[in-house]
């Protein structure tokens, strides 16, 4: 049976300043495939399962950098996420990533897999300065699910 997967990235610009007034403007949105972001905007990460089953994030800067998301790096074991349940990454209603002064493409892939997948940090370690299409085809081959979303920082 195939794992049903759904993510996304949402976005807040940061603080926008109006002709002599400091009013914060937030606007939150969903983005698509190939929207944009700028520097010092916010994002976060969104996922569902429609059922149990071991999820991993992973991002892949425009430097080529490759960082687990979720679990966090601390975490030991992979714990299964429940299905049908919605996860925020960053956890917690106020918490953000926030998009550092490096351009270019950035990408977000959700793993997911009935099996916890044992030997991601290797698959990590082997994948750091690989190109985008490297980092797609290992990751696809590891996990059974991968979604993918990329999107441009300017």
């Amino acid at each position: 049976t195939s794992l049903g997967v759904q993510m996304e990235l949402v976005s807040k610009n940061s603080s926008i300043t109006t002709r002599g007034t400091t009013g914060v403007r937030e606007v939150e949105k969903i983005m698509k495939e190939g929207d944009t972001l700028y520097s010092k905007d916010f994002c976060r990460i969104s996922f569902n399962l429609d059922k149990d089953a071991y999820a991993y994030i992973v991002y892949f800067d425009s430097k080529g950098t490759l960082e687990q998301l979720y679990p966090g790096p601390r975490a030991v074991r992979p714990q299964k996420v429940l299905g049908k349940t919605t996860y925020v990454i960053p956890p917690g209603d106020d918490n953000w990533f926030q998009l550092d002064e490096q351009t270019g493409t950035e990408t977000v892939f959700l793993l997911a897999s009935e099996e916890p997948i044992s030997n991601l940090k290797e698959v990590y370690a082997s994948l750091q300065g690989a190109s985008r299409e490297e980092v797609l085809k290992t990751l696809q081959s590891t996990a059974p699910v991968v979604k993918v979303l990329n999107f441009q920082h300017q």
